[in-house]
């Protein structure tokens, strides 16, 4: 048999390749630290953004929904009979209407509906005036075959609109009107569709 060194007879290495390896798996406490403040920062700033971004959609929301409210209210107005036109005014004892979140009538004051209620967020009312046609030397004449309907839209859950919207019952009250409680004024015209079949 042949006589070698003993095993221990050799000197040690510097240090172990396997136990440095297993120093540098995972991240330290430090690393964690900052790791966890970077998130948290950026975080904060998102969430300081959702408020705006929020504000933003909902008048979104609110301006696709009243362009479906015109809508529904200028065709209203349109196959209304003539002589009748006036009567959808409120200051003629018109009705005030409701419509829900897509836009869609759901019911009016003369006619609640059951559940309704809860589903109104937007609540309209309709002025009528004559249409008055500026004349070259000054002055207006009142075009016989036209109507001028103006929509008040109100936030039907916001009772600072509400209460300015109670306000308002004829074209009298729109002039003096300066606030800017949650209400939206729109205007459309409305031509009588058989003037010229007399």
């Amino acid at each position: 048999m042949l006589a070698g060194p003993p095993p221990t007879a050799f000197p040690a290495p510097p240090f172990d390749h396997l136990s440095r390896r297993a120093e540098s798996k995972g991240f330290s406490l430090v690393e964690v630290v900052m790791a966890i403040g970077i998130i948290a920062f950026s975080f904060v700033a998102l969430f300081g953004l959702l408020p705006t971004g929020l504000k933003v959609f909902r008048e979104s929301i609110d301006g696709a929904n009243e362009t479906w409210i015109l809508q529904s209210l200028s065709s209203m107005a349109q196959v209304t009979e003539w002589s009748k036109l006036p009567s959808l005014g409120r200051d003629k004892g018109g009705d005030i209407f409701y419509f829900d979140e897509e836009g869609r009538l759901i019911d009016t004051e003369s006619r609640p509906g059951a559940a309704a209620k809860e589903l109104r967020l937007y609540a309209v009312k309709l002025l009528v005036e004559d249409f008055a046609v500026p004349q070259d030397g000054g002055g207006k004449t009142v075009h016989p075959s036209a109507r001028r309907v103006i929509a008040i839209i109100a936030s039907y859950p916001n009772p600072q609109a509400m209460t300015s919207f109670e306000e308002i019952q004829n074209a009298e009250d729109l002039e003096k009107y300066t606030g800017r409680q949650g209400l939206k004024f729109r205007s459309f015209l409305v031509a009588q569709m058989d003037s010229g079949l007399r």
